[in-house]
């Protein structure tokens, strides 16, 4: 377009000239002069520099439009190029966005069961420490109930043995105590022996050490009988049998008394020693120490009763705690366990000897101690009696018997 413009400007001026000259030579050809000649060539002179000016710029011109369409091309290209990568990068937008929304779903939805997986944990830690609370308190209550009958228990305990004719003591309570116990001590029973009085007083605390407390009343015991002479040396704390697996000692030394700590069980037991003592013609005569040493006895044995019951009610209630987790199995495996354990009842039923109890019990201390030994000392696989069977039915070369 430019191109265009230029040479119609060039062709005008170019006319524009050739008429004046040709006008000039015809109105007065004669007239002209070397100056309107030499004119007239100084403006085709510039008209020809300004035309080749007007070239310059139109080729200037085209390499700047060469240029700007390489530009443009190159542009158009990475404009392109970029298209693309808009559109890859918005297809990986949409894609991580469709992502995220699935694992915001998926955290939602997992922070849900996290936080019912929560509430149920909490709700079962709930249920098990109320089912704990409820079996404390009810074990508590139990235990309460128990050890506040303890005194009455203990005193008609005693009162009932004491009237029996194979006993036959003198018992005194608390509230009608014989005017020669000191006014400060009021044991709970006191039963007369070989002109002094016996202690035997209740104990029962609610207090979490058992151990301590028993220490405690042993002190606070001595300091109440002060040395008093109608007391024997001999004092027996009668606690529960629950009690006594809650101690580590249950026999205490205190300013010259002993004390001993046992169960109700073993109050007819020590009785009966304490009577046999009294049936003897010599006892008024009888050394103080060895009469000691036969009390010493006495308590020892109602010790050994009070700790076997102990013993047996602790494993008992061992044995109790693993049938109720047995009973806690899963139904099939529980089923089968009990099925077994029919079969073992059936085919090993067990039972005691009647025959074999009369027989150790028969034996004394020296046939139980043989029985013990037995248990303990190896046997050999095959018996004398084998040996002497084979003896007798086997015959020498002669056909005689072997001797």
């Amino acid at each position: 377009m430019l191109n265009s413009i230029l040479l119609v400007l060039a062709t005008v001026m170019l006319a524009i000239v050739l008429w004046r000259s040709f006008a000039l030579k015809a109105n007065n050809q004669d007239d002209l002069t070397d100056l309107e000649e030499t004119g007239i060539k100084a403006q085709l002179k510039a008209v020809q520099d300004k035309l080749d000016q007007e070239k310059s710029t139109k080729d200037q011109l085209l390499g700047e439009k060469a240029r700007a369409e390489k530009e443009y091309n190159q542009l158009t290209g990475d404009l392109r190029s970029l298209g693309r990568e808009r559109d890859t990068l918005q297809k990986q937008v949409a894609k991580f966005q469709t992502d995220e929304e699935g694992q915001k779903t998926a955290f939602d939805q997992q922070v849900v069961k996290l936080d019912q997986s929560r509430q149920s944990l909490e709700d079962e830690k709930a249920r098990i420490r109320q089912e704990d609370q409820d079996r404390r308190k009810l074990a508590e209550e139990q235990r309460d109930r128990l050890w506040n009958d303890h005194e009455g228990r203990v005193i008609k305990l005693l009162s009932d043995l004491c009237g029996m004719p194979e006993y036959a003591f003198a018992l005194y309570d608390k509230d009608c105590l014989p005017k020669e116990i000191p006014s400060k001590f009021k044991p709970d029973t006191v039963i007369e022996f070989l002109g002094q009085f016996i202690v035997f007083d209740a104990k029962a605390s609610r207090s979490d050490n058992f151990q301590n407390y028993i220490k405690t009343q042993v002190v606070a015991t001595v300091e109440k009988i002060n040395n008093h002479p109608a007391i024997y040396q001999n004092v027996f704390f009668v606690v529960p049998t629950e009690g006594i697996s809650e101690l580590s000692t249950t026999r205490f030394y205190e300013q010259g008394y002993n004390f001993f700590v046992i169960s109700p069980e073993a109050l007819a037991p020590i009785l009966a020693g304490l009577k046999k003592i009294t049936t003897y013609e010599f006892a008024e005569q009888m050394d103080p120490q060895e009469r000691e040493n036969i009390i010493g006895t006495m308590a020892e044995l109602g010790y050994h009763i009070s700790f076997r019951n102990a013993a047996d009610i602790v494993l008992a209630q061992g044995g109790v705690r693993a049938l109720e987790k047995l009973d806690k199995l899963e139904g099939n495996l529980r089923e089968s366990i009990e099925e077994r354990i029919g079969k073992i009842e059936e085919r090993q039923p067990k039972t005691l000897s009647p025959a074999d109890l009369k027989r150790i019990i028969a034996g004394g201390s020296k046939g139980q101690q043989k029985e013990i030994i037995k248990l303990v000392s190896p046997k050999a696989l095959v018996g004398e009696d084998a040996f002497e069977a084979v003896a007798n039915t086997s015959g020498g070369t002669d056909g005689s018997e072997r001797p």
